[in-house]
């Protein structure tokens, strides 16, 4: 059994000790860690949980040069120092001590290594020395670890100081003894050597956590199941739903479009029969009223106080201090001056026709639209001011 120095938190039970698990309380069930050894990985810090698994995966098989059939892995996220690591297990002994547990299920906290059940060091380890074999657990880093013999042990330390940043600061033996090995490689670290365990909160670290065997990941999958089964229905149904009202709103939209192409055409060929029997139709609603204009014109006397000519001359001098473009002038017989004028906007045609009537004619807007680049397009019928006529004579 391995336990630490702290008089709070869960208890640590080696599974396969001899002693019968602890009588009350939560507890940490550990196997040797030899059987679940850590490798480690060089993934991003941000991905995706499947995402990082499929990496990890690839990454394992690639330094067991083999599959990973019949095998179990965990992996954590980028722990307190960034770095990642898969735990590898066979899948039917990490099955089989779960089966050993299921009687527990309620009071164990994690299933995990014992070597995990060590604490992590800021800038060192953390080695305890069972006098069985002799064999050493030790914790390097928040997801570096093993467990193994001295000789082996000893290769991996050796192996770990290479391929770090530089040696430990200091090292804790956990109340363990140091074979005279391991205390010569410890002294030529130079790090500063601790007998007891270091300041720790109680229980497994988030770390360790992260490489809990206790969490079946069939069951994990099974539980995804479950739920994408259970909400599987209404979001068919709701999908279906949207689907039907996205169907409904666009043959609405269709069957509004079509009624508005039948009713411009049949207001075009209304206007084609009765007011513009020949030509281009451009602008409906101008070409209309401008034959509106021209037989209401037609009906009316043909006596329209001053003479044309004076009438077009007064509104002429006007029109040349406008900024408004005259398109066409015309006039029938008997009807008043007309005059096409293309303005910038409304207020402009209001301005205009104000002007106009501050002299001896009276102008009047017909019709006004709104044309491309938010120009204005007017018809103004212009006559002479009541007595302007008599004034001239």
């Amino acid at each position: 059994m391995t336990r630490r120095n702290t008089s709070s938190g869960p208890a640590v039970w080696h599974l396969d000790g001899g002693a019968q698990p602890p009588a009350k309380g939560a507890f940490v069930a550990v196997v040797d860690g030899e059987a679940a050894p850590l490798f480690p990985l060089d993934l991003p810090r941000r991905l995706r949980d499947s995402v990082r698994g499929q990496i990890a995966r690839q990454q394992v098989e690639t330094l067991l040069q083999d599959g990973l059939d019949g095998l179990e892995l965990r992996v954590n996220r980028p722990a307190s120092d960034g770095a990642s690591a898969a735990l590898v297990v066979a899948a039917d002994r990490a099955a089989h001590w779960r089966d050993r547990l299921r009687g527990q299920d309620r009071r164990v906290t994690a299933l995990l290594p014992d070597y995990l059940t060590l604490p992590v060091v800021a800038e060192g380890w953390a080695l305890r020395v069972d006098s069985e074999g002799p064999r050493v657990l030790a914790r390097l880093g928040p997801v570096d670890g093993f467990a193994a013999p001295l000789p082996v042990a000893l290769a991996q330390l050796r192996a770990a100081l290479a391929r770090k940043d530089g040696p430990p600061r200091q090292v804790y033996l956990c109340d363990s003894p140091a074979p005279e090995a391991l205390a010569a490689l410890l002294a030529d670290t130079g790090a500063e050597v601790h007998a007891g365990w270091p300041t720790a909160g109680a229980g497994p670290d988030p770390e360790a956590l992260a490489f809990n065997l206790f969490r079946d990941p069939a069951a994990d999958r099974r539980a995804v199941q479950k739920l994408v089964r259970r909400w599987r229905g209404p979001l068919i149904a709701g999908f279906a739903g949207l689907a039907a009202l996205a169907a409904a709103l666009w043959i609405e939209v269709q069957r509004i479009d079509t009624a508005a192409r039948q009713q411009r055409a049949a207001a075009t060929e209304l206007a084609r029969s009765a007011f513009v029997p020949s030509g281009p139709i451009l602008n409906l609603r101008l070409q209309v009223g401008r034959a509106v204009s021209e037989r209401q014109a037609d009906r009316q006397s043909p006596t329209q106080g001053a003479a044309p000519l004076d009438v077009f001359h007064a509104a002429a001098g006007v029109l040349a201090q406008s900024p408004a473009r005259v398109r066409r002038v015309s006039r029938s017989s008997g009807a008043p001056l007309r005059i096409e004028l293309d303005v910038s906007d409304f207020a402009a045609l209001d301005r205009l026709v104000t002007e106009l009537n501050t002299g001896p004619i009276r102008a009047r807007v017909v019709n006004s639209s709104a044309e491309a680049e938010a120009r204005v397009l007017a018809l103004v019928e212009v006559v002479s001011a009541p007595g302007a006529e008599r004034n001239r004579q």
